[in-house]
């Protein structure tokens, strides 16, 4: 219809139920001559901004895959180290992990790998262990992208 605009379903979630199963919002739209389709909301269209809240993004953007290279400079300028100071540490972590299968995976991942991901559990195992914190972790792979 001209002059007004129909509320998707979905979009603002209501607050609550009533014991009928009508929805209800904290600004309802009806107070501003909408009126409930059973499925949406129809409201004029100068009344939109009253109940159109722009919905909040709670995920970050995700961090992507970087080359192995591309993580080992980010680690050395992240930690102001040396590339032997660099395989030193990260070899102290290895050599340190009690299962020798495990063991050999991250040193092959730590020398072979051509991408790394960010979640890949060896990372993750990694930087708690050497102390960093998850947005240090993140930090560094955002670096890593710009190398």
């Amino acid at each position: 219809m001209a002059g007004q605009y129909t509320i998707p379903n979905d979009y603002p979630q209501p607050t609550r139920y009533e014991p009928d199963g009508s929805p209800t919002w904290d600004f309802p739209p009806e107070q501003g001559g909408g009126s409930w389709t059973n499925t949406s909301w129809v409201v004029p269209l100068g009344r939109l901004s009253q109940y159109i809240i722009p919905r909040e993004t709670t995920t970050p953007d995700p961090i992507q895959d970087v080359g192995l290279a591309q993580l080992k400079i980010a680690l050395r300028h992240f930690l102001g180290i040396t590339r032997d100071q660099l395989a030193a540490t990260i070899n102290g972590y290895i050599n340190s992990i009690p299962d020798q299968r495990t063991r050999d995976d991250a040193l092959d991942l730590w020398e072979y790998a051509s991408i790394v991901q960010r979640d890949n559990p060896f990372i993750v195992a990694a930087g708690a262990a050497l102390g960093f914190t998850e947005g240090q972790i993140d930090a560094i792979f955002k670096a890593a992208l710009t190398i």
